[in-house]
C-alpha cells in the first residue's frame, strides 16, 4: 500500500507499512470508510485532534463494526459526546478484532459510558479502554463499575478513568466491586477526588484483591490519614507492582506506613512518590523500608525538599538493599553531605540504576546500576568530579542526568576525562550547567578520542555559542546525537 493514500487538499493519511498504523491528519472521512471495509491491512487507526464529532464518528462506527483487521483505534480529543459514543458501543458488539480504544478528552459523558458499558458485556476482544477526561461523574462510573462487578466482561484488563470528578462515594462503590473483580490488572484513577475516604476503600480492597497489578491514584488529595488506611490495605496485598501516588500530601504519617508496606510487599517494584510532602523525616522512613524490600525496582522522590539528612538515609538504605534499579532525586536539596554518603552506598550496591552525586563512590562498584537521575540537585564542580572518578571504573551505567546543578568548567573537564576512559554510558544529559569554553573543548576532544559507545550528549543550556560546534564535537562520537542548542558566547576551538 502506497504511503499517501490519498491527499485532499491539506488534508491527509499516513501508512506505515512496518506497524501496519494509519496515521491521519484530517481526511476525506469516506474515503477512509471505504478503506476500511476492504481487505487492507490496517492495524492501528490514530485520529486524534481531527474534529470528528459525533457526526463522524457514527460513519467511522459503521465500518469499524464490519472491519476485521484494526486492533487500535485512538480517538483522542474529537468532541464526541453521547451519539458517537452509543455508535461506537453498537459497533463494538460485532467487531472481533478491536483490542484497544483511546476516547480520552472527548464529552461522553455518563450516557455514553452507560452505553459503551452494555456493550462490553458482549465484546470478548476489548482489552485496553481509556475514558480520561470524558465528564463521566459519579453516575458514569457505575455502569462501568458493574461490568467489572459481574465479571461479564473477561477480555477487559486496562482502564483509565482519570480527570471524571468521579468523587469518594463512587469511589467506594468501585473500590468494593474490586474486591471480587478478576480480570482487571490496570486501573488509572487519578485526578478524581478520591480524598480520604476513597482511599481507604481503596486499601480494603487491595488487601484482598488478587489481580491489580499498577494503580495510579495521583492528585487526588489524598492525605496522611488517607494514606495511612489506604497503606494498611496494601501490606495484606500480594500482587499491586506498581503504585503512582504523585501530588498526594501524605506527608510522614503515610510514610511510615509505606514504610511498613515496603518492608512485607512481595511484588510491588514501581513507587512513584513525586511531590508527597515527605522532607526529610518522610524520606527516612522510606528509606528504613527500602532497607529490606526485594521487590522494589523504581523509586521516584523528587520534589520533596529531601536534605542532606535524607540523603545519608537513603544510602545506608542502599547499603543494605539488593533490589533497586532507578533511584530519583530530583529537585531536592542534596548537599555535598548527602551526596557522598550516596555515592559511598552505590560503591556497595549492586542494582541500582539512578541516584545523586553522592552516589559516585558507590558507582564504582555498582555491577548493575542502570539510570542516575540527579537533575535539578546541587551537585556543583565537586559532585562532578566525584562522579567522573566513579565513572572511569564503573561498567554499568548507562543513562546518567545532571541537568541544572551549577557545573562549571572543572566539573565538565573531570566528565571529559572520564568519558575517555567508560566504554558503556550511552546517554550523558548535562543541560542547563555552566560548562562554558573550557569544558566544551574538553568534552569535544573526549568525543573525537574516545567515548565511541556514547550516544546521546545533552550540553543545551551551556553557553557553548558556536554553530559549528554540533558537527565537530559528534565526529567521532559513533553516529550518536549531539544537542546543543540555545549555547552561546564560546566555541570549542
Amino acid at each position: 500500500m502506497a504511503e499517501h493514500v490519498s491527499q485532499h487538499f491539506t488534508s491527509y493519511w499516513s501508512f506505515d507499512q512496518f506497524s501496519q498504523q494509519l496515521a491521519i491528519h484530517g481526511f476525506e472521512l469516506r474515503i477512509l470508510v471505504s478503506m476500511l471495509k476492504t481487505p487492507a491491512r490496517v492495524r492501528a487507526l490514530e485520529l486524534q485532534h481531527t474534529d470528528l464529532a459525533d457526526t463522524g464518528t457514527v460513519i467511522l462506527a459503521e465500518a469499524i463494526k464490519v472491519n476485521h483487521t484494526v486492533s487500535h483505534v485512538a480517538l483522542r480529543s474529537n468532541l464526541i459526546a453521547k451519539r458517537g459514543a452509543t455508535a461506537l458501543a453498537e459497533a463494538l458488539r460485532s467487531n472481533e478484532t478491536l483490542e484497544s480504544l483511546d476516547m480520552n478528552s472527548n464529552e461522553i459523558g455518563e450516557r455514553g459510558a452507560e452505553e459503551l458499558a452494555e456493550a462490553l458485556r458482549v465484546n470478548k476482544t476489548l482489552d485496553t479502554l481509556d475514558l480520561g477526561n470524558n465528564q463521566l461523574g459519579p453516575k458514569g462510573l457505575v455502569p462501568l463499575a458493574e461490568l467489572l462487578r459481574r465479571n461479564r466482561n473477561r477480555s477487559l484488563r486496562h482502564l483509565a478513568l482519570g480527570n471524571n470528578n468521579i468523587g469518594p462515594d463512587a469511589i467506594v462503590f468501585l473500590a468494593g466491586v474490586l474486591k471480587k473483580n478478576h480480570t482487571l490488572v490496570d486501573l488509572s484513577l487519578n485526578v478524581n477526588d478520591v480524598g480520604d475516604k476513597g482511599a481507604e476503600a481503596l486499601g480494603e480492597a487491595l488487601s484482598s484483591n488478587s489481580c491489580l497489578q499498577r494503580l495510579d491514584l495521583s492528585n487526588n488529595g489524598i492525605k496522611a490519614a488517607g494514606a495511612v488506611a489506604f497503606f494498611n490495605g496494601l501490606k495484606k496485598n500480594t500482587c499491586l507492582a506498581q503504585l503512582i501516588m504523585e501530588l498526594n500530601p501524605i506527608g510522614v504519617a503515610g510514610a511510615t506506613v509505606l514504610m511498613e508496606v515496603l518492608r512485607v510487599h512481595p511484588a510491588l517494584q514501581f513507587l512513584d512518590m513525586r511531590l508527597t510532602d515527605l522532607g526529610n523525616e518522610g524520606c527516612i522512613q522510606v528509606a528504613e523500608g527500602l532497607k529490606v524490600s526485594q521487590a522494589l525496582q523504581h523509586l521516584d522522590l523528587s520534589y520533596n525538599q529531601i536534605y542532606d539528612r535524607g540523603g545519608v538515609a537513603l544510602a545506608d538504605a542502599l547499603r543494605q538493599n539488593r533490589s533497586l534499579q532507578d533511584l530519583l532525586l530530583r529537585t531536592n536539596q542534596l548537599g555535598d553531605a548527602g551526596v557522598i554518603a550516596l555515592a559511598d552506598a552505590i560503591h556497595k550496591h549492586r542494582t541500582l540504576q539512578s541516584g545523586v552525586a553522592a552516589l559516585a563512590r558507590s558507582l564504582q562498584k555498582s555491577k548493575a546500576l542502570l539510570q542516575l537521575s540527579l537533575d535539578l540537585n546541587c551537585i556543583k564542580n565537586q559532585g562532578a568530579a566525584d562522579l567522573a572518578q566513579a565513572l572511569t571504573v564503573n561498567r554499568s551505567l548507562l543513562i546518567l542526568r545532571i541537568c541544572s546543578n551549577e557545573i562549571g568548567e572543572q566539573g565538565a573537564v573531570a566528565l571529559a576525562d572520564a568519558l575517555r576512559q567508560n566504554c558503556t554510558l550511552q546517554q550523558l544529559i548535562a543541560s542547563s550547567n555552566l560548562f562554558g569554553q573550557h569544558g566544551a573543548t574538553a568534552l569535544g576532544s573526549a568525543l573525537r578520542h574516545g567515548a565511541q559507545q556514547l550516544q546521546t550528549l545533552d550540553l543545551r543550556s551551556n553557553g557553548l555559542g558556536d554553530p559549528g560546534a554540533p558537527w565537530r564535537m559528534s565526529e567521532g562520537s559513533g553516529g550518536g546525537s549531539v544537542e546543543l542548542r540555545r549555547n552561546r558566547g564560546s566555541t570549542l576551538g
